[in-house]
């Protein structure tokens, strides 16, 4: 699988490849910091590390917005989103959306066993 095709709210809102991602025009025309692009941006950057093998699969649109819910309301990933000011904001890369290791208190995805973190 190259692209994941990502559908929200009974709508396509975006298409994710391994290194970028693809907005659809209307999520597009949202400005930067809207509430709901920014959850379709991190549902992206879900979808990428689907495809990189950092998260394990299967991709789902369910998984991708529920991780797109903490990400956006825990507060603790306001960082993670630094949306480019360049003209060619389409053309979104993910590795400026690369997500930081969740905090020990965030809830594991449904249907997935949470890991244990060693320490060091």
């Amino acid at each position: 699988m190259d692209t994941i095709t990502i559908n929200h709210d009974g709508r396509t809102v975006a298409l994710a490849a391994r290194e970028r991602f693809w907005l659809a025009a209307h999520i597009q025309a949202l400005p930067d910091r809207h509430p709901r692009r920014r959850h379709v941006c991190f549902m992206a950057v879900y979808a990428r590390d689907i495809l990189t093998g950092d998260m394990p699969g299967p991709y789902t649109d369910s998984d991708a917005d529920h991780f797109a819910h903490l990400a956006t309301n825990t507060g603790s990933c306001d960082r993670v989103l630094a949306l480019p000011s360049a003209p060619d904001r389409h053309r979104h890369t993910a590795t400026r959306h690369r997500r930081r290791p969740a905090p020990a208190s965030m809830p594991p995805l449904p249907g997935r066993r949470a890991r244990s973190r060693r320490r060091s």
